[in-house]
């Protein structure tokens, strides 16, 4: 979903799935809703099940992983959309 500013993707991940070191220009959630997923972000390890939600600052640079598989509503604000008129 996109609305202005915020973006809000529903992500599923399978068994032993990865997405690989990135960051976001804006701030973000993670809210897990079935499963269990590990993120690297801040020198920190973020061990995350069901029902768990993730904050994150702008600009931190972050990876997902999941060794059973899980799913999550990854939600963002785009800075830059939030600077123009919709």
């Amino acid at each position: 979903m996109k609305n202005g500013a915020l973006r809000v993707t529903l992500v599923v991940m399978e068994a032993g799935g990865r997405i690989a070191r990135h960051h976001a220009a804006g701030p973000i959630t993670v809210h897990v809703l079935e499963g269990d997923i590990r993120s690297h972000a801040a020198g920190r390890e973020h061990r995350l099940a069901a029902g768990d939600l993730l904050v994150l600052d702008a600009g931190v640079e972050h990876d997902v992983e999941s060794d059973a598989g899980g799913s999550f509503l990854l939600t963002v604000v785009q800075p830059e959309a939030a600077n123009t008129k919709t």
